[in-house]
């Protein structure tokens, strides 16, 4: 038996508005779980940025494998990906990353980070780097294999409940059975859901994240860079260097073939007009862009002649993720909106995937539809923000000014990354895991089902005895899908 063995007896048409990962991942699992989906996106991914695929990623992946995002194609670009170790600090062994945390201001080395063979064997996946339009055109595949009706360079201005449907700039309207908002921290579909409030942006300070992708052919013009940036030679696979309310971080992907870098600086720091490059995502030309680092770092920078800007004004979640009516529902960061460019960007939306499509392949009435999806948001809801906390740590970490903080975190750095060249004895490898466990060990699908045993088996035990027979013929027969189909129709 497969994860994919179940299938809902009630079957429903899906539209998911919005087709980066979080959508793709949805479609395909849903359809996976026996549901009609249709993927509705503005425009194709265009992104320049690297993308980390963490183990609890990673395990997704290969979970769902022959015939979905595992299939032959996938594997030739998973197989593409830079496996990295890394989580705490330590020397540099043969298989592991070294992201070397350096100070932006100066370039001083200050520690190495590994993660321990015993630990990611406990985890049981590896930590991945690729690049993310080779993620995008996995879940592509995937959910066009599993039979995905997409349509790109479709806008929609408009979701409603009652009956969900949704309008599209050419006028047309579509309806269907449950509405899924995958169209990120500007969703529209979050404006139903939230009854029409306008969701603002937080007071808090702005930043923008500037990604650019060098090929490896540009890099070998400079054999100090070709050697720093191939692990072969030597170089770091994850180097990171940190600065005042500001960092960058750098690796390979696509076989060695290329190599990203991601640089995270706040808007206040740039001194060109603020005005001249508005929008999310637009190409800065290196020249117009006032952003120094120091060594190795600002000779990679200034190979890019052109750098992607994601700028980000943080937002704070929904309260909550479906709609009354229990026909809209948001997902990824429509539904928890994160940082840019950050470790679980992408794992959190494929997490949120896998555990809504368990749910629905167990979907056999529309009673039981509002009650999965509140369970969708008890299972997400504290994950992501677990996951959120601990990544803003991370931040607050390395975005340190000079002083008696950034003083005392380089004195750890330091004695840890000397604790590790000594060795690594049973007291380290646990608190290396109680530090990582809980996030990389996490498992979408075995969060479904604890839940499913825990609560969802024992509603439907209560209904069994509320519900008359009658309604448990329709359900075989599909007349409850067919009814509802025709009312919908006539209002």
């Amino acid at each position: 038996m497969t994860i994919f063995s179940v299938k809902a007896h009630l079957k429903l048409e899906i539209i998911i508005v919005g087709g980066g990962v979080s959508g793709l991942a949805a479609a395909f699992r849903l359809s996976q779980a026996g549901h009609k989906v249709h993927v509705i996106e503005k425009s194709r991914p265009e992104q320049r940025a690297g993308v980390r695929v963490p183990p609890n990623l990673a395990k997704i992946l290969v979970e769902w494998g022959p015939g979905g995002a595992g299939r032959s194609d996938a594997e030739s670009q998973l197989g593409e990906a830079s496996a990295t170790r890394v989580s705490t600090l330590s020397d540099i062994y043969e298989w592991a990353i070294i992201p070397t945390w350096s100070i932006v201001e100066t370039g001083e080395l200050v520690g190495y980070l590994e993660w321990q063979a015993a630990v990611i064997e406990e985890i049981g996946a590896e930590y991945l780097l690729m690049h993310y339009q080779d993620l995008h055109a996995i879940l592509l595949s995937a959910a066009q294999s599993a039979g995905v009706r997409i349509s790109y360079n479709t806008t929609v201005t408009k979701v409603s409940a009652n009956p969900p449907r949704v309008r599209l700039a050419s006028g047309k309207t579509l309806y269907a059975d449950l509405i899924i908002g995958a169209d990120g921290s500007h969703s529209i579909a979050r404006e139903v859901v939230e009854g029409g409030v306008n969701v603002g942006q937080s007071d808090d300070e702005s930043f923008s994240v500037y990604v650019a992708t060098i090929p490896r052919e540009q890099l070998q013009k400079d054999p100090e860079l070709d050697a720093f940036t191939t692990v072969e030679l030597g170089g770091p696979q994850y180097p990171l260097w940190m600065g005042t309310s500001s960092h960058a971080v750098a690796f390979p992907v696509r076989d060695d073939s290329e190599y990203t870098i991601h640089v995270f600086w706040p808007d206040r720091l740039i001194d060109a007009d603020p005005n001249l490059y508005e929008g999310r995502d637009v190409m800065i030309p290196r020249e117009k862009l006032p952003v120094h680092l120091c060594g190795d770092s600002e000779r990679l920078l200034d190979l890019c002649s052109n750098l992607q800007r994601r700028r980000y004004a943080r937002k704070d979640p929904p309260s909550e993720w479906a709609d009354a009516s229990g026909r809209i529902v948001l997902i990824g960061e429509a539904a928890h909106p994160s940082l840019p460019c950050i470790t679980h960007s992408a794992s959190l939306q494929v997490e949120d995937a896998e555990v809504l499509g368990w749910l629905l392949s167990r979907l056999h009435s529309w009673e039981q539809l509002p009650h999965l999806l509140e369970a969708f948001q008890d299972i997400r809801q504290t994950r992501c923000r677990v996951v959120h906390e601990k990544e803003s740590k991370g931040f607050q970490l390395v975005w340190l000014p000079p002083g008696p903080h950034r003083d005392a975190r380089d004195e750890t750095l330091r004695a840890m990354m000397e604790s590790g060249l000594q060795g690594w004895d049973e007291e380290k490898m646990r608190w290396e895991w109680e530090e990582i466990g809980g996030v990389l060990g996490y498992s979408a699908r075995e969060a479904a089902e604890d839940w499913w045993v825990s609560w969802g088996m024992l509603w439907e035990r209560s209904q069994a005895y509320t519900t008359p027979p009658s309604s448990f013929l329709s359900i075989d027969f599909g007349l409850d899908n067919l009814q509802a189909k025709e009312t919908m129709v006539g209002s």
